[in-house]
C-alpha cells in the first residue's frame, strides 16, 4: 500500500528556553500578522499571543535582578506561552489540512516548521467504547510513538468537544493505554497523545473523533 503524506506543523522550540521560546512566539506573530486574510480566527487572538509574550519577558527580566521565586514565576508564564503556541499550531494545522495543496506554504507562513509525516496503515491512537456511559478506551501504537527499542515513555492524553479549539487533560500514564470517563453523552469528542521521554515531549498527534455515548 503506498503512504499517503500529510503535511504536519510542528513548533520545533525548546520549550525549557525563553529565548527559544520568545523567539518562536515573535516568528508566528510576524508571519499570521502578516497574513491577516488567510489567518483570519487565529486561536488564541494574535493579541493574546503577544500580551502573553511580553510578559513572558517581563518575567525574565526580574530573573536577571535575582528576586526570590522570579525564576519559577518566569516558568510559569513561559509555559503558558507554550501552551497558547500548542493550541495556536492545532489551528494551522486545521488549515493546512483543509487546502492540502497549500498547506506547506500554511505552515510556513504561520512562522511554524513542516514535518512530513506518513500515514501509517496502523492507526496513531485508538479510541473504544466503554463502560459506563461516558467512558471511551484509548490505546496509542506505542511503536510508532517511540519506537521498537523499549524505551520508557509516558505518555499525555487530552480531549476535545470543540474541534481542538481548547484541550481537557487526564493524567499522564507509563503506559500506552487510558481510560477517560464521565465524558458528555452522545458528543463528539476527539482525542489526541503524546509521550515524553529523558529527550523530552514529542508534539500531539493527529486528533482522532468518536461519537461518546
Amino acid at each position: 500500500m503506498t503512504n499517503v503524506h500529510r503535511s504536519r506543523a510542528i513548533l520545533k522550540l525548546n520549550r525549557q528556553s525563553t529565548a527559544s521560546v520568545l523567539s518562536k512566539a515573535y516568528a508566528v506573530l510576524h508571519g499570521m500578522g502578516a497574513d491577516v486574510k488567510r489567518f483570519s480566527a487565529p486561536n488564541p487572538p494574535l493579541g493574546t499571543l503577544k500580551g502573553q509574550a511580553a510578559k513572558v519577558e517581563v518575567a525574565e527580566q526580574r530573573v536577571a535582578t535575582r528576586v526570590k521565586a522570579s525564576a519559577a514565576a518566569r516558568n510559569v508564564q513561559r509555559e503558558l506561552l507554550v501552551g497558547m503556541l500548542e493550541t495556536e499550531c492545532s489551528y494551522v494545522q486545521t488549515l493546512s489540512d483543509a487546502s492540502p495543496d497549500q498547506a506547506v506554504a500554511i505552515i510556513g507562513a504561520a512562522g511554524r516548521s513542516v514535518a512530513a509525516s506518513p500515514v501509517r496503515n496502523q492507526a496513531i491512537l485508538k479510541v473504544t467504547r466503554g463502560l459506563p456511559s461516558g467512558t471511551v478506551e484509548l490505546d496509542a501504537n506505542a511503536t510508532a510513538l517511540v519506537g521498537k527499542s523499549g524505551k520508557k515513555a509516558c505518555y499525555n492524553w487530552q480531549w476535545t468537544t470543540d474541534g481542538g479549539q481548547s484541550f481537557t487533560s487526564v493524567p499522564t500514564t507509563p503506559y500506552a493505554k487510558a481510560t477517560i470517563a464521565s465524558l458528555p453523552p452522545l458528543t463528539r469528542v476527539g482525542f489526541r497523545v503524546s509521550t515524553t521521554t529523558l529527550k523530552g515531549t514529542d508534539e500531539w498527534s493527529q486528533i482522532v473523533t468518536t461519537l461518546v455515548h
